[in-house]
């Protein structure tokens, strides 16, 4: 019996398997395997609804759903396609400026589409993910020289992370648990715009670097390749241009041709020139617009200690130094583009700026690139080649775990954000259908976060950092809950901070039962919600 079944096991078939696949870097598997991977970062928000209890729904965010309606929000002010932003989450917005245009245009097209929102925003979320695994498979194909590594690497960038989860009982907390930009595992399951983003990243530096790819269109899709990428992440746009220059110098220094140099120069620039007037508009934005920037003070996201760093890359780290250093990476202006970008990538994480970790977006491809090269050098052979590629995805298979499981734990235990209860969601949706005028709006803390996503409404404090002068106003919401003095009194400071409606659920409960809610009017009640208007006099 078990002769047979070895002989099976080791037959002709299984032995051509393996091989044929790795001496062939084929589109039609990297497609199937990249929808795989799809299906994976999308499975865990189809079974969610199933952990939910009695009387809640599940918001259709699993990580980071803070930010999740935020977007949901600008989708709201971009549904009549009127590109003009407005803080919903500041007490006074505001004019309206040419920002988040992207998640406004996914707000027109799911009125257009007549598409809930968060349906709509899924669905960009997954085709950005193919965009992104697609630019990853040209870009390996292009950088790397054999088969095996190109496979190595596409194979961690789809299914790859680090082993953060090591860390845990530590007290760490390594970035492949909770900075998206970081994984592009995670970037496809955190939200839209990511995905994107580093597609337009990983194919324009592809374009840049190989000008026989499309000649005749190259220089158009570099242009829009840089104002799209500038549109959505404008920091990265300064980051790869930093990384991009100081390869071109590098060029210069091993004697490559000058037509080779003045080649990828024009691209650069025409790449420059697509991204330069958004990234002149968004900085003069930021820094002179009454509201944005305050928002942009408190806007800081500083990059974790270089342990957390290390072990959110984990084995692909390593192995991206034995390619660098082992390989022939060197030998090649491609692999010494990679080799910078992979340097120069974790120097920028540390640099003085406010921005720091969104800088890893991208960083993740260069180092599963050397990382197939290391592969490659420590293990000829297919056998152990195999071996070492299975070896790294199994030790980064718990990160993802975590990141997963955390969110299924939370839909299950009911905690704000990942789920909201029915009469809210009723609520909100009758405010979003009765109130007009864009009404200021006393509500909790996570539920101030989620109104602007179903109403056109404004709140006192919804988003840490969207909302200016977060903890001044945090500190004010905690205080109107919690009002005991005379209720008169309690009326005049709402209306001093030009408060329409309160907004009352059960997080709000929590936060208190002021002596001035019996003097306001209620308008309308969804089982425990209610929602009060505040007399004007």
């Amino acid at each position: 019996m078990w002769g047979g079944l070895k002989g099976k096991w080791r037959g002709p078939r299984y032995r051509r398997k393996i091989p044929s696949v790795l001496e062939n870097y084929d589109l039609r598997r990297a497609a199937r395997l990249a929808s795989l991977a799809v299906f994976i970062t999308s499975l865990p928000f189809l079974i969610a609804p199933a952990y939910l209890e009695s009387g809640s729904t599940f918001t259709g965010f699993l990580l980071n759903p803070v930010d999740g309606f935020s977007y949901l929000a600008k989708m709201r002010q971009g549904a009549d396609w009127a590109f003009e932003f407005r803080l919903p989450y500041a007490p006074e917005p505001g004019p309206g400026v040419l920002l988040f245009v992207y998640q406004m245009i996914l707000g027109g097209i799911s009125r257009l589409l007549g598409l809930p929102q968060i349906l709509t925003y899924h669905a960009a979320r997954v085709l950005g993910t193919f965009a992104m695994f697609g630019g990853s498979y040209l870009f390996f194909n292009r950088t790397l020289t054999t088969v095996k590594a190109k496979w190595a690497a596409f194979v961690l960038t789809l299914f790859g992370s680090g082993v953060g989860w090591v860390a845990l009982p530590m007290g760490l907390l390594p970035i492949d648990l909770w900075v998206p930009e970081a994984i592009p595992f995670l970037s496809a399951y955190a939200n839209a715009h990511f995905p994107l983003a580093t597609a337009a990243l990983i194919t324009c530096v592809t374009l840049i670097l190989f000008p026989g790819i499309l000649p005749e269109l190259r220089l158009v899709l570099l242009f829009i390749g840089g104002l799209l990428l500038a549109l959505l992440q404008p920091f990265t746009v300064v980051a790869i241009g930093l990384v991009l220059g100081v390869w071109l110098g590098v060029e210069r220094l091993y004697g490559t041709q000058v037509g080779r140099l003045r080649s990828w120069a024009a691209g650069i620039m025409v790449f420059g020139i697509g991204a330069l007037p958004m990234l002149v508009y968004t900085w003069g934005v930021i820094r002179r617009h009454p509201v944005l920037s305050a928002w942009n003070e408190q806007n800081l996201t500083p990059s974790p200690s270089l342990v957390e760093v290390s072990l959110g890359y984990g084995l692909v780290l390593i192995l991206a130094v034995v390619g660098a250093v082992l390989g022939s990476a060197r030998g090649r202006p491609a692999g010494r583009l990679l080799i910078t970008w992979a340097i120069l990538g974790f120097t920028m994480l540390y640099m003085p700026i406010p921005l720091q970790r969104r800088l890893t977006l991208g960083l993740f491809f260069p180092l599963a690139a050397l990382a197939g090269v290391g592969i490659e050098a420590i293990a000829p052979t297919r056998r152990r080649f195999v071996l070492l590629l299975a070896a790294t995805i199994v030790f980064s298979v718990p990160s993802h775990l975590v990141v997963i499981g955390s969110g299924l734990v939370a839909v299950a235990r009911g905690e704000a954000g990942v789920v909201t209860s029915e009469s809210d969601r009723a609520l909100f949706a009758w405010m979003g259908l009765n109130l007009s005028g864009d009404p200021l709006i006393l509500a909790g803390l996570d539920t101030g976060g989620r109104l602007p996503a179903f109403s056109d409404v404004r709140v006192l404090y919804g988003h840490p950092f969207e909302t200016p002068h977060s903890e001044d106003q945090e500190a004010r919401v905690r205080e109107l809950w919690a009002w005991n003095g005379e209720a008169m009194l309690g009326l005049k400071a709402l209306r001093a901070a030009g408060v329409d409606y309160a907004f009352y659920g059960d997080e709000e409960r929590g936060l208190g039962t002021p002596t001035w809610l019996p003097l306001a009017e209620l308008v309308h009640r969804e089982g425990g919600s209610e929602l009060y208007k505040v007399p004007e006099s």
